[in-house]
């Protein structure tokens, strides 16, 4: 993924959103639905049997770009759509994942409903990527500046100092009234028994 992500550009993922999207949902999807009933005449319950075919239906992106690379087919239209079904694999990995969560059997398990479960890692997702996209710039930004005051005199002086040692003191506060209430357990590390 890291040496994909070397020679992608926006606009050249753009130019293949369809193909990405289209090709891959499909291969990914059929795939997965296929090897998963076949699997099921064999398998135990339907669980099982969903996480060993969309796990089957994903390949190795590393060893399938190395083939069409030695090949010289990455730049034919073919080898264009094989990438694109391989990055799309290699995205589709975070939601399969968190489809195993959901539907992993466990003893003990809590009465709350399987919907309610996929609304709470959907809210999570998506806090993710709004704290990605809205808050890492100022975060960046705010640490840059801070750092070059730092710089300047070799210790944190004026307002950023003084906001560098109050996010610091709320960070810690916060965490030690979690782990007062016990409450870093319970949200940091879920319990499976």
């Amino acid at each position: 993924m890291f040496l994909i992500g070397l020679e992608l550009n926006p606009a050249r993922l753009w130019r293949m959103r369809r193909d990405i999207f289209g090709l891959g949902v499909a291969q990914v999807g059929l795939t997965g639905i296929v090897l998963s009933a076949v699997i099921y005449l064999v398998a135990d319950t339907w669980q099982v049997a969903a996480v060993a075919g969309f796990g089957m239906a994903l390949s190795s992106t590393a060893f399938a770009l190395q083939l069409l690379q030695e090949r010289g087919q990455l730049q034919t239209n073919y080898g264009q759509r094989a990438f694109a079904i391989l990055l799309l694999q290699d995205i589709a990995i975070v939601p399969l994942l968190a489809g195993v969560s959901l539907i992993a059997p466990r003893s003990g398990e809590s009465d709350i409903p399987i919907c309610q479960k996929a609304s709470i890692a959907a809210v999570a997702v998506a806090g993710i990527l709004l704290v990605g996209r809205y808050g890492l710039n100022p975060l960046f930004s705010f640490l840059t500046y801070w750092r070059a005051q730092c710089d300047a005199d070799r210790r944190p002086s004026g307002r950023a100092g003084q906001r560098h040692a109050a996010a610091c003191g709320r960070a810690f506060h916060g965490a030690r009234c979690l782990h007062r209430r016990g409450a870093a357990g319970r949200i940091l590390l879920p319990s499976h028994a």
